[in-house]
């Protein structure tokens, strides 16, 4: 089995991508949002929910040490726009986190 080497760069802006339609996706319907247009994404992007954006957060500060200066600014930014919308949208971003993992252990 061979390993497969993180792309943290990637990583990066995909959750900052995902912290800056937090807000907008929390006021929807839909539990996959997208990052561009389409449903479940577009094209190689993920698609925006929860759970996706708090698994690139915690693995981004888990391998926080291999982050440039810069990349490290950018995660503490992103985590600050992430913590601020789900401080003012509580009850959106509970109920969206519901129904994500209800969805994804339907699908299971």
């Amino acid at each position: 089995m061979s390993e497969q080497k993180l792309d943290l760069e990637s990583d990066l802006r995909e959750a900052r991508e995902m912290a800056e339609g937090l807000e907008e996706y929390l006021r929807g319907g839909e539990v996959y949002g997208s990052l561009g247009g389409g449903l479940f994404g577009s094209g190689s992007k993920p698609a925006l929910t929860i759970g996706a954006l708090l698994l690139r957060l915690r693995r981004l500060h888990a391998l926080r040490d291999q982050l440039t200066p810069a990349q490290g600014a950018t995660l503490d930014g992103v985590q600050h726009q992430h913590d601020a919308v789900r401080k003012e949208w509580t009850r959106h971003y509970s109920e969206k986190l519901v129904r994500e993992a209800n969805s994804r252990l339907d699908a299971m």
